[in-house]
């Protein structure tokens, strides 16, 4: 086929390869590269390399009271994946405070508005997590601030803009249950993980 230059600037007739080793540049690509609607694939052997991280710390404190399970604001990420093969790794550490002895504490991922990583071992109880009761020593029960790590490989199988939160009920993120002398943080990752 011939090689033809258009009037419009256009050339076509090249075929796939036809130019010559060297005669593209990164300067004469764009700056940006556009991948929407767009599969990603990558070469054999690539799988299991992290393609991004997203990370959210929150420094301030969250109180809820409530027997359902509410967001804690300033404790999400949004992380867009470049490929619907792609898994999420989503690493959480929350320091949190609860009244052990008349509430239940609980904590749920939760993947834009569904519930991730849910246990199925309860009747009527179930969450990502039901932090442990502390004990003062003594047999008692006491309000302190104590450290809950989550870890969950997820799967969203998208490429559209996904967000990762925490919710609770009945505890405190970052500080003491009814208390402000001792405080934390916590902090959400995300990381996609290629398929």
């Amino acid at each position: 086929m011939a090689i033809t230059i258009n009037g419009s600037g256009s050339i076509s007739g090249i075929s796939t390869g036809g130019y010559p080793d060297g005669s593209i540049t990164a300067a004469d690509l764009a700056s940006t590269l556009d991948l929407s609607s767009k599969t990603l694939t990558l070469p054999a052997g690539s799988g299991g390399k992290i393609l991004q991280v997203v990370s959210t710390t929150k420094t301030d404190s969250f109180e809820t009271s409530s027997t359902t399970f509410v967001d804690v604001t300033g404790l999400s990420v949004s992380i867009t994946p470049a490929a619907t093969s792609s898994k999420i790794l989503v690493l959480v550490h929350m320091m949190i405070g609860a009244n052990w002895w008349s509430q239940i504490p609980g904590i749920n991922l939760v993947r834009n508005s569904t519930n991730i990583c849910q246990s199925t071992g309860g009747t009527s109880e179930n969450a990502t997590a039901r932090p442990i009761n502390y004990s003062d020593g003594e047999g008692n029960s006491a309000a302190q601030l104590m450290s809950q790590p989550l870890v969950f490989l997820d799967s969203p199988a998208t490429t559209s803009a996904t967000i990762y939160k925490i919710q609770c009920e009945q505890m405190s993120v970052n500080r003491q249950k009814n208390s402000t002398s001792i405080g934390g943080t916590s902090t959400i990752t995300v990381m996609e993980v290629s398929g």
